[in-house]
């Protein structure tokens, strides 16, 4: 393959797309066969996975009734064949080359299908060392891939995850390693092992580091020049057919760049990036918005928002949510925010409802990183520089100068909580974003 392609293929729920990077540009390869999922090529052909079945399955015999199916593509992209072999190819997730074999991860029966593309043969495999859980949607087994010379396969879990590591051939297991969420995918973050924290929307690997990326990560293609992300929007399964999805393109050394908008692709799961050729035969694909340098309006993922979750707040510090904000309780409020490689601002958006002058101190770990300064009541919203602090994940903490009493200070007020703070939000600024 070329070191200089720039088309990168990528499978949606409702289509099968080619993005042409240096032309910004996108086209349709495949429609009506979603949803699509696993997708790589070999020997000019390419290879992708569908379920012909776009809506998600909340009733377990829809999903037990499932056929999936290979679609085999020649290096036009122009379609083939249809495969399937002689068992059911049940949730089809993600698929791997490895060995002139592809290896297709199949989570209704806890199942890794192999197609031999030499004698065009059919096999099974079961990674869980447990025979009952076989034929059983128990670990949600969605990547498999090869990892300097082992196996390694992705349990999902439904929860807490972990990456199973196995002998390459033997496929004799190894060892295990938590990892993530509700995890997809494996690949590396600076060398090491990573995978995506969907559930948190986050990317992980084995030496704690992360990256934010908001909204549900899955499909994430690597090559020496960028990196292409897909961020899918969390809904319920039987809505993520209608809704839109985030392309998000990063250096190599995972400083964002670009969000590219799919509008009403449902859901990305895939990327690979192709050899070149000329694409100019297919059909365009124009339902894409480009956001260059700054985070897509959609489902940015840059922004904490303390009246949305709690997931990042130390809830004793805290009261209820209330509206879009909520209020800190103690007179230093802890909220753990993650930077991300470029970013170099914070915006930090709040309300005081203190009668008088009431300076808030913001503050990174140990680290003043400057005063909101409230001369009287009203909103007010204010950057602060990060360049200086190479921190990723942290506290940050808001440091009031008293806690009060709405009650004994304001007129006709019946609130007797404890008070600090309003805070509505705060905001990482991507790199060279306009502040």
């Amino acid at each position: 393959m070329s070191l200089q392609s720039s088309l990168f293929l990528i499978s949606t729920t409702n289509d099968l797309l080619l993005l042409d990077l240096q032309a910004d540009r996108l086209y349709q390869v495949d429609s009506g066969n979603g949803l699509y999922y696993g997708i790589c090529h070999h020997a000019g052909a390419v290879y992708a996975l569908c379920r012909h079945s776009v809506r998600g399955p909340e009733d377990p015999t829809v999903r037990s009734a499932e056929s999936g199916s290979l679609l085999v593509f020649d290096s036009r992209l122009q379609l083939q064949e249809k495969l399937r072999p002689e068992f059911p190819m049940r949730d089809v997730h993600g698929m791997a080359v490895i060995d002139q074999q592809l290896w297709i991860t199949c989570s209704y029966d806890n199942l890794v299908a192999i197609f031999d593309l030499r004698t065009k043969r059919w096999s099974q495999w079961y990674p869980s060392p447990n025979p009952e859980a076989r034929c059983t949607d128990v670990n949600h087994f969605n990547t498999v891939a090869l990892m300097d010379g082992r196996l390694c396969v992705v349990a999902h879990n439904f929860g807490q995850s972990q990456l199973f590591f196995y002998e390459y051939p033997s496929r004799q297991l190894i060892s295990s390693v938590a990892l993530g969420y509700e995890a997809h995918d494996v690949f590396r973050i600076h060398k090491r092992l990573a995978t995506c924290d969907s559930a948190h929307g986050a990317l992980v690997s084995i030496d704690g580091s992360q990256i934010r990326t908001g909204g549900f990560p899955r499909g994430v293609c690597i090559t020496e020049e960028e990196i292409l992300l897909g961020i899918s929007m969390t809904t319920q399964r039987s809505q993520r057919h209608l809704m839109s999805a985030i392309l998000r393109r990063y250096t190599k050394d995972w400083v964002f760049q670009a969000d590219y908008v799919l509008e009403e692709a449902g859901m990305i799961l895939a990327v690979e990036r192709l050899p070149e050729f000329d694409p100019s035969h297919l059909s365009p694909w124009p339902h894409v918005k480009k956001f260059c340098h700054i985070y897509n309006d959609r489902d940015p993922g840059n922004i904490y928002r303390p009246g949305h979750s709690d997931a990042n707040l130390i809830l004793s510090d805290w009261h209820e949510m209330e509206g879009d904000g909520r209020w800190t309780a103690a007179k230093s409020a802890q909220m753990t925010v993650l930077r991300n490689p470029g970013e170099d601002h914070f915006i930090i958006e709040a309300v005081s409802s203190y009668p008088g002058a009431f300076p808030v101190e913001i503050w990174i770990n140990e680290i003043l990183l400057g005063i909101m300064d409230f001369e009287q009541p009203g909103l007010l919203k204010k950057t602060f520089a990060l360049s200086i602090h190479p921190f990723r994940l942290a506290s940050l903490i808001f440091r009031v100068p008293k806690l009060w009493c709405p009650k004994e200070l304001l007129p006709d007020s019946k609130d007797e909580r404890i008070l600090g703070l309003f805070v509505l939000s705060v905001a990482a600024t991507p790199p060279r974003a306009e502040i």
